[in-house]
């Protein structure tokens, strides 16, 4: 499989700009304000939870990373953007490996942050 689910907890920025939004580990935040024009910031929003997102190994292709409470909630987002019906590919065995950490009514109501 070329994107891999990557599931962490950490401590996440969420800066919300007139035109788009970025959620960077609160480590790597002042890289981005550094790159965004002061007058376009519209909020920063600091917490601690489970960023989810695809990415490829050995690349820097990568999905954007949605902030959940729990790794279960994360694991269930990271399914519902996933899109293989088989049971025989590499993909179905990444699915099944979230599935375990996705319990079952955990995550269903969970939105991104």
């Amino acid at each position: 499989m070329f994107m891999q689910p990557q599931i962490v907890h950490d401590r996440w920025a969420t800066i919300e700009t007139k035109s788009e939004t970025h959620v960077v580990e609160a480590d790597s935040m002042i890289d981005v304000l550094r790159e965004l024009d002061v007058e376009d910031i519209v909020e920063i929003h600091l917490e601690d939870g489970w960023g989810a997102r695809f990415s490829a190994p050995g690349y820097l292709d990568c999905t954007g990373w949605g902030v959940y409470e729990s790794e279960a909630s994360a694991a269930e987002a990271l399914l519902e953007e996933m899109d293989c019906d088989c049971e025989a590919c590499e993909e179905c065995e990444a699915i099944s490996e979230l599935s375990e950490m996705a319990r079952p009514g955990l995550a269903s109501t969970d939105e991104p942050r």
